[in-house]
């Protein structure tokens, strides 16, 4: 048996979540330090399956930061 909470969790989770103008500027500035890193791993690290692992996780990363700002998990726009 479905609870409403659970029903209203889903709900949320699965809705489209058009950003706010300073959720862009978060989704940008999670992108821009991911994307430094990702330089610096394709420089620093020699072309290997965990080189590209860690390119992969990096891509998750930001993915999953990207889903908490999306979200508005813990947190307000205005803070």
């Amino acid at each position: 048996m479905r609870r409403i909470e659970e029903d209203a969790i889903i709900n949320d989770l699965f809705r489209y979540h058009p950003p706010t103008q300073e959720q862009t500027e978060r989704f940008k500035a999670i992108r821009d330090k991911a994307w430094s890193l990702a330089l610096s791993i394709v420089t620093y690290c020699p072309d290997s399956p965990e080189r590209d692992t860690s390119i992969t996780k990096l891509r998750e990363t930001v993915m999953w930061a990207n889903s908490a700002i999306a979200l508005n998990i813990n947190q307000s726009d205005g803070e």
